[in-house]
């Protein structure tokens, strides 16, 4: 079982980046709450954005882009 990732671990993983970034980022429409907290239709759809880029990141699909690319959250 070396080199395989346990399929719950890396759910939990993946699941934990998600809430990290939609706690960190405001909804547009009402702007005092993060997405994770929102039930606007705009924060349920980046909800379901941030899963699937901490899913892609997890998966080191943009390991290339990533490390050419610099993030700012200024």
């Amino acid at each position: 079982m070396d080199g395989e990732e346990d399929p719950v671990k890396k759910q939990q993983i993946i699941d934990a980046r998600a809430r990290n970034i939609s706690h960190n980022v405001r909804c547009t429409e009402c702007g005092s709450q993060s997405i994770e907290d929102s039930q606007a239709d705009i924060a349920i759809l980046l909800r379901k954005v941030s899963h699937i880029v901490s899913t892609y990141l997890h998966l080191a699909v943009f390991s290339d882009l990533c490390s050419d690319v610099q993030f700012s959250m200024g």
